[in-house]
């Protein structure tokens, strides 16, 4: 036996909302945008904290890099002659 099968939209209070919402069909509809503004909303969120933790997890590697030895500079090469036409 479902759950839908034992509800009633028989009761006063409730037939009045449907009618004044334009009937099952919108009400429904209107929930479902309600549901799926909610659930976006929510996965967006956990998307931010699983960044949040990606980045403090790679946060240490930040600590094991170094800057490169500076080597000596070298002489600049002596400039190449003119060719003379």
């Amino acid at each position: 036996m479902e759950i839908g099968s034992r509800l009633s939209f028989d009761w006063g209070p409730l037939r009045d909302a449907l009618q004044a919402a334009g009937g099952i069909g919108r009400m429904a509809s209107t929930l479902n945008g309600l549901v799926m503004q909610q659930a976006t909303m929510i996965a967006f969120l956990d998307d931010f904290k699983l960044m949040m933790w990606v980045t403090l997890a790679a946060l240490p590697i930040v600590l094991l890099l170094r800057r490169p030895k500076r080597q000596p500079a070298k002489d600049p090469a002596p400039p190449a002659p003119a060719i003379a036409e």
